[in-house]
């Protein structure tokens, strides 16, 4: 569970720069708490909008699947 100001300084300085160097996928796998789940949620979906694209998982192999699969197939 992150901070209220460690959400604030993402939001602010890690996501406009992650970005601007070309970020456009984020994979999360989200814990079995559902009270981390939830607050996980609600800080991605404070993030300024964007093209970035945000997909939450159960576990790291399914997330990286869908990473591959993404660098595979590229939006045109």
């Amino acid at each position: 569970m992150l901070k209220p100001a460690d959400q604030k300084l993402g939001n602010q300085k890690w996501l406009p720069r992650a970005l601007a160097a070309g970020l456009t996928r984020f994979a999360v796998v989200l814990p079995a708490s559902g009270l981390a789940k939830a607050n996980i949620q609600d800080y991605l979906s404070k993030a300024p909008a964007t093209r970035l694209e945000v997909a939450y998982f159960a576990t790291v192999e399914q997330a990286q699947q869908w990473l591959v699969q993404a660098s595979a197939n590229p939006k045109e």
